[in-house]
């Protein structure tokens, strides 16, 4: 085992105290190596009070230029009216007191063993041990006394528990291919917890996405779900880390501590500064050398029958332990199953990486078993979006598109004379795709119109933190798939189904945002603005702060205006966007305003879906989301806002719109007990509504603010289901892990 022990040094600084402290004395601190202890600040052995029998702690050391001390060569420090004091112990404590005549102290670090040893005289006096890594606050007190022979009868053992945040790298140079050890520790540590190692000088409070090399700290992996308050995580050619291949690359890098789970992130602290010396890393999209999974998805055939159409995204392996999702996708006789990205979590240059972990997701024990890879097959398709594409939010920025492709492929099984496959002389940029399905088994009509978008391949950067900013010639797909589109929507199916990795629908986000942040963002009155407006959405609207369409506005509007048109022309009756991305599932409606260009008003719809296993349990507003009944604010005319149903009030329990006044109002906000507690707004009138409110359905489980948004569920996948006979379609999220009421969401439209 490596060992390494660091000399501390012993300096002394003074604090403004209260005026309830002797200011006749000043407080003494002895430094320990910042290398050691924290990679943010210095912390220090200090008296919790200044005055003799003080109880030792660690705290953040001060600014040392304001204060003039004295050391002699015993180790002792003074200020100029106080005596000379030291370290001491007093019963179970650590303290600070009078020196000893001629006392020479001296105090060592070992890492591995977590203890600072001070030594009095050569000998040993005490050994500080902390049970968690030092951090600011940390107490230090006696934990035992040895005894046994005359060289150990004198030794104590003090122990110190950690009240704090720290992350500490175990040496400050590391020569190629040299496993790295991280040692942490938190007082708040959840699932989410991880360290991840950045280039040295990352500015620790605004942390961009695409961490070269992560692990979670509960459990030093890249996924896990236990708990500690402290440990050690490695980073080396065995550990489970993403997103680059090993070894790291020379230079100089940090560690950071970190709990948030969305870009910018913000570290909790972070290491000093350690190189790599001489390093030569894995090459930058580095191919696959492992084998395909001999296992295969059946691939969708364009003539082939379908009624209903499955799909989801956001799929953890490693989390996976039920069959129950995909014993209820068959249960729905589902005649296709979609992917519509992160489709399993591979970030990274390493198309070794993504090909072990595209293999994992296909063998998985249930999908292997009970998901649409099991016999008898159910045909496969769908899109990518960042974490199986590239990195975190990236585009066309990411350098490695056209072997990320490759192994899209390869998961997919798509046929070599498919223009997505690297065998095709004409391989596409990017995996958009489409097939056409009928009404029935014998054929005839053609049916459902199943398109898949690439959101990710020409995408522009969306932040300057992406990339160079395009301003309004910002795309997300790119001339030739724009092109593609226009074909696709061009011809002829009762309706069409368009997928994609990132939501349709959800307006601009714009509480607390600075339009300027945004890459497509061209001023005042510029097309971004416009893009928004010629849409119907204003400032009231609200949006989702996470990646959608509408951070370039401009194509999401050319989106929705081709599909209005495509509908007013005749080639679909109904159009509905599939999406994944979130962590949670919802269902959307949109009203197109008529235009001169596209035609009549229409009603766009879209189901998103995901999470495999995993969830995002926390409000998030969407001004386009479903509502059972809208209401106004208090009167304002702008029924953005969704009823509370039942509400009590004035004794009485509505479960609609009441005329307890001149108009009809509902609760819009209630308490745990569904009282009215002072949130109101009119209702729109029910002929306003995009969906009758007799026409959804919810369990009102596994919900946040909205009763169509799906955020708590273990799982969640969507499903279309259309009624050729009726003429209806049905838009569902399903929550399979629930046996009592699968389904948490739904709504049915004619087409």
């Amino acid at each position: 085992m490596f060992r390494k022990v660091l000399a501390l040094s012993l300096f002394c600084h003074a604090v403004r105290t209260g005026a309830q402290v002797d200011q006749s004395l000043t407080p003494d601190y002895f430094y320990i190596s910042s290398s050691v202890v924290s990679g943010v600040k210095k912390l220090c052995l200090a008296p919790s009070e200044l005055k003799n029998g003080a109880k030792i702690i660690l705290e953040e050391c001060k600014d040392s230029d304001k204060h003039k001390w004295s050391i002699d060569k015993f180790g002792r420090y003074k200020s100029k009216k106080t005596p000379w004091r030291c370290l001491a112990r007093y019963k179970n404590l650590l303290t600070i007191n009078l020196c000893r005549k001629k006392s020479i102290t001296s105090f060592s670090y070992d890492f591995f063993d977590r203890s600072l040893i001070w030594k009095r005289n050569g000998n040993v006096e005490h050994v500080v041990t902390f049970d968690d890594a030092p951090v600011h606050g940390l107490k230090v007190k006696i934990l035992k006394r040895n005894k046994g022979n005359d060289d150990e009868k004198q030794i104590w053992h003090f122990t110190a528990q950690a009240q704090g945040d720290a992350v500490i790298a175990n040496k400050s140079s590391y020569a190629n291919n040299e496993t790295i050890v991280v040692e942490f520790s938190t007082s708040s540590l959840d699932d989410n917890t991880w360290i991840g190692i950045y280039p040295a000088g990352t500015d620790p409070n605004s942390i961009p996405a695409g961490s070269t090399m992560f692990v979670y700290a509960a459990c030093g992996k890249k996924t896990c779900n236990k708990s500690s308050s402290y440990g050690r995580v490695e980073f080396s050619h065995e550990s489970d880390h993403g997103n680059s291949a090993w070894p790291l690359c020379g230079g100089k890098w940090q560690a950071f501590l970190i709990q948030t789970i969305t870009s910018p992130y913000k570290a909790l602290d972070s290491t000093d500064i350690f190189t790599v010396d001489n390093g030569v890393c894995g090459s930058k999209c580095s191919l696959a050398t492992s084998d395909v999974s001999s296992l295969e998805h059946a691939v969708p055939i364009d003539g082939m029958p379908l009624k209903n159409l499955a799909f989801s995204s956001c799929y953890k392996p490693d989390t996976h332990n039920s069959s129950l999702l995909w014993n209820h996708m068959r249960n729905f006789e589902a005649h296709v199953w979609s992917w519509l990205g992160d489709n399993t979590y591979s970030d990274g240059e390493s198309m070794e990486y993504k090909r072990t972990k595209y293999n994992e997701g296909k063998e998985n024990y249930f999908y292997q078993t009970y998901g649409p890879i099991a016999e008898p097959k159910i045909p496969v398709t769908g899109t990518w979006d960042d974490h199986d594409y590239g990195n975190n939010n990236q585009g066309k920025e990411y350098d490695c598109r056209k072997l990320s492709q490759d192994e899209f492929a390869n998961f997919f099984n798509i046929p070599e004379t498919d223009a997505r496959h690297p065998n095709n002389p004409n391989q596409q940029k990017g995996v958009y795709s489409s097939n056409i399905f009928t009404q029935s088994r014998s054929g005839g009509d053609v049916g459902v119109h199943l398109i898949h978008v690439d959101a990710r391949y020409h995408r522009s950067p969306t932040f300057d933190k992406y990339g160079q900013c395009e301003g309004a010639d910002s795309t997300i797909l790119g001339s030739e798939q724009w092109s593609w589109l226009q074909s696709e929507l061009d011809r002829k199916s009762e309706i069409k189904v368009i997928g994609s990795g990132i939501q349709v629908l959800p307006p601009t986000y714009r509480d607390g945002k600075n339009l300027k942040d945004y890459c497509a963002y061209d001023g005042e009155g510029g097309t971004f603005d416009a893009a928004n407006t010629v849409v119907g959405e204003g400032l009231n609207w609200k949006g989702l702060e996470y990646e959608c369409w509408s951070e370039i506005p401009q194509e999401r509007t050319k989106l929705l205006q081709m599909a209005q048109k495509s509908i007013n022309n005749g080639n679909a009756k109904r159009i509905i966007f599939i999406s994944g991305d979130q962590h949670w599932g919802e269902i959307m409606a949109k009203k197109m305003p008529a235009h001169d260009v596209f035609g009549d008003s229409q009603i766009l719809y879209e189901v998103t879906a995901s999470g495999i296993d995993q969830n995002y349990p926390y409000d998030n507003y969407n001004s386009n989301r479903v509502r059972i009944r809208s209401a106004d604010n208090q009167d304002d005319g702008i029924f953005l806002n969704e009823c509370k149903f039942p509400f009590n009030y004035n004794g009485n329990t509505y479960t609609d719109c009441t005329m307890t006044t001149k108009r009809a109002w509902c609760a819009t906000n209630t308490d745990e007990n569904d009282n009215y507690i002072g949130s109101w707004g009119y209702c729109a009138s029910p002929t306003a509504e995009l969906v009758p409110k007799e026409n959804i359905s919810f369990s009102n489980k596994y919900t946040c603010f909205n009763y169509l948004h799906i955020c708590s569920a273990e799982s969640n996948y969507g499903g279309i289901s259309v009624d050729w006979v009726n003429k209806k379609i049905t838009l569902a999220v399903f929550t399979p892990h629930d046996k009592d009421d699968t389904v948490a969401a739904s709504i049915s439209i004619d087409f």
